[in-house]
């Protein structure tokens, strides 16, 4: 195979972890992320992964923003950062790079191709799906928990089928063993039913996943999404099998005392990938005629928790400001007419520049 260039924007575990085995597989690979630290570790140090997979492998090319890949010809570029900042993200990389890109989305959650599809196509768009829970340790290494191969990847038109069969042999062949599908909707709408039941269950409890299978509140909560998610999926006519719901619960099982993503969020006051879990079943379930009443409340209490976690973040930013520098908050954002230019948006940024988050930004 020839040497191909892929940019994997996002610095977190994922998008470390498909850094590193793109570079054992020996191909080049450019790491992007909007935070200096995680740039400068890569840079110094290269990428460390313990656990499930062994990995350390340095000389990985470094970039803070979409603007220093312009020189680029990129092979394809594979999203590892939050769904909420898709639409910003598509439009951005629209602007760096015009048409003819191949993107992959290596995130969680249902329809979250939709803003892609509108910058690139269909034909551009593909999926990757891992089941991995993962940590960042405090040397900047990534411990995987918990992995289960295989990964999978598709995509929707010949096109993109084709460039997903490309970059499955790429992982494979840098040890993460991963096959290409022609049943994407299926390992989406799958991975999605589990991801949407762990998470706002942990996330509304402040359990891990051991303490929510113990508990028998949180495991029959998880069990109740799950149901409704399985209903939904049949009804736009995705498979599922009848023992989905057991064999997931013994899944989890062997997570262990992981936090899920969305819990870890809601420690940090951050934004949670609402809208394409819990939320979208609600949606789709409104459009196919199934009822939802356990989503919809858990996706009411979602929000109701990211709303006080983002004006909590809000107060505490601007109480720590002396009042003789202080700005005038509205809302949590900075009025317009005081605040002077936005200082400029990290990537992926779902703020505008004007951000919400006293400096803990969510893209990571």
């Amino acid at each position: 195979m020839e040497r191909l260039q892929i940019v994997v924007i996002g610095g977190g575990p994922v998008g470390k972890l498909l850094a590193a085995v793109i570079q054992q597989a020996g191909h080049l690979v450019v790491l992007v992320d909007s935070h200096e630290s995680v740039v400068r570790d890569v840079a110094d140090s290269g990428i460390r992964i313990t656990g499930a997979m062994e990995i350390r492998t340095g000389g990985i090319l470094t970039a803070t923003s979409l603007g220093q890949l312009e020189d680029i010809q990129a092979d394809a570029v594979i999203l590892a950062t939050k769904t909420t900042g898709n639409e910003r993200l598509a439009r951005d990389l629209r602007a760096i790079l015009g048409k003819e890109p191949s993107i992959v989305l290596a995130q969680n959650g249902l329809d979250i191709e939709e803003p892609f599809f509108q910058e690139f196509g269909q034909g551009a768009v593909s999926r990757m799906v891992l089941r991995l829970g993962a940590d960042r340790e405090s040397d900047g290494s990534i411990r995987l928990n918990f992995l289960q191969p295989p990964s999978w990847i598709g995509g929707y038109t010949n096109r993109s089928r084709r460039a997903a069969q490309r970059l499955a042999a790429v992982f494979s062949e840098g040890g993460l063993e991963t096959k290409f599908t022609t049943r994407l909707r299926e390992v989406v709408w799958q991975k999605s039913a589990l991801n949407a039941a762990v998470n706002s269950v942990s996330a509304l409890t402040g359990r891990n996943i051991r303490q929510v299978l113990d508990g028998d509140d949180s495991r029959k909560l998880l069990e109740n999404i799950l149901h409704e998610a399985v209903s939904v999926a049949r009804a736009e006519g995705v498979f599922f099998p009848d023992d989905f719901v057991a064999t997931t619960l013994d899944y989890l099982a062997t997570f262990g005392t992981h936090k899920p993503s969305m819990l870890q969020d809601a420690e940090r006051k951050r934004e949670m990938e609402i809208d394409a879990l819990t939320g979208r079943v609600v949606r789709l379930g409104e459009i196919y005629g199934i009822r939802t009443p356990v989503n919809e409340t858990v996706t009411k209490l979602l929000r109701k928790l990211e709303r006080e976690s983002i004006s909590e973040i809000a107060t505490e930013s601007a109480s720590e400001t002396p009042v003789s520098d202080r700005k005038t908050v509205s809302s949590g954002l900075l009025s317009s007419e005081e605040a002077g230019p936005p200082p400029a948006a990290p990537l992926g940024c779902v703020c505008d520049g004007q951000c919400l988050y006293g400096g803990a930004c969510l893209i990571s």
